[in-house]
């Protein structure tokens, strides 16, 4: 018992002694080290690489070779070069090939015990940093899946499904033939030309997505959403965060607590509801579709051709109503249109608590 007092009394000493220092508490962090390795794997058509990583980058790019390259390289930030090798030994790398395919996993140690003398070296600033970074070259006929504690994933040219899970790290992939799933709890994300699914489920961080094939789903807590060129139909929900997109084929379903809304639609239906933001659409209406903007506080401009056919119904409780475009109204007052432009069919339905509506001609 008595041991454990002393020694807990002198790691306070120490601390009190280092935070006091100027010099002592700006320790040096050390000096990089890195300490490459190469394997070479043959695999199936159709075969899965996954990686699994603690810290580190990762890096797969997909071409026209046969065999699988994986470049795993231990980087270690420490004192000395002795240090940092006998840190670099007690990283482990597993590569495992199974029926299914290939799996690597980086298992990183903590970076100190509990010994007297490895809390000092903490306290002054030079226990090691590792982390691990992987660069795999791979025949484009693969799955991936990626995951990732602390780290940035690329990956490219990839002709099956991908998979991503990242904590902390930005995440950038590109080519994919398949579907395409990232899972982020920090970091920016970029997807683009994935001609399969998309989805994204991301906490914090900005979603940029490019020439979609297929449908989109974004489900993001805090962080902007950029899209160009959406073949399927793209659903966001979100609590905080803008919204741009442009060049959407199918059907919008748009549901955020905050932030303004700017949609480019090409064809589809269209739902949008927002508590608090700017909603600026336009669109082209088809025959019998849905459209429909919701918002607690913001203006509406909504943009369609003159020749449109639709029911109008547009409603605000504390602004004005502006509509530039050929219609036979059935009913009007300062809050509330109602009417039809051409033939009717479709329905169109506007409304806000606080802002201003504006209908007009996208042409």
């Amino acid at each position: 018992m008595m041991r454990h007092i002393t020694r807990a009394a002198l790691a306070l000493i120490l601390l009190a002694i280092i935070l006091t220092n100027p010099v002592l508490s700006q320790a040096d962090s050390g000096t990089e080290y890195t300490f490459p390795q190469e394997k070479s794997f043959s695999l199936p058509s159709g075969a899965l690489i996954s990686v699994q990583n603690t810290r580190g980058d990762i890096n797969i790019q997909g071409g026209e070779q046969k065999q699988v390259v994986v470049k795993a390289t231990k980087r270690v930030q420490a004192g000395s070069r002795k240090e940092a090798e006998e840190w670099a030994q007690k990283v482990n790398i597993i590569f495992d090939e199974r029926e299914k395919g290939l799996f690597i996993e980086a298992k990183i140690p903590r970076a100190w015990s509990e010994s007297l003398g490895d809390v000092l070296s903490k306290l002054l600033g030079k226990k090691p940093s590792v982390q691990v970074d992987f660069d795999i070259q791979t025949p484009r006929q693969v799955e991936v899946k990626a995951g990732c504690v602390s780290g940035d994933i690329y990956i490219v040219n990839i002709d099956g499904e991908v998979t991503v899970d990242v904590v902390s790290g930005g995440v950038k992939i590109e080519k994919i033939g398949g579907d395409l799933s990232i899972d982020a709890v920090s970091g920016d994300m970029l997807a683009q030309d994935v001609l399969g699914n998309l989805k994204i489920d991301a906490t914090s961080g900005d979603a940029e997505i490019v020439n979609i094939g297929a449908d989109v789903q974004v489900d993001v807590t805090s962080g902007d959403v950029i899209g160009k060129g959406i073949k399927g139909n793209l659903t966001i929900d979100g609590t905080s965060g803008d919204v741009n997109v442009e060049a959407v084929h199918g059907d919008v379903h748009i549901d955020v607590t905050s932030g303004d809304i700017t949609v480019k639609q090409r064809g589809g239906d269209l739902w949008i509801d927002t508590s608090s933001g700017d909603v600026w659409v336009e669109t082209a209406i088809e025959k019998n579709g849905r459209y429909r903007v919701d918002t607690s506080s913001g203006q509406i401009t909504f943009r369609i051709p003159k020749s449109s056919s639709c029911t109008l119904d547009l409603e605000t409780s504390g602004g004005r109503i502006r509509a530039k475009l050929p219609t036979t109204i059935e009913s009007v007052s300062r809050t509330r249109l109602r009417g039809t432009m051409g033939d009717g069919g479709a329905q169109l339905n506007l409304s806000t608590s606080g802002g201003n509506i504006d209908l007009l001609p996208s042409d």
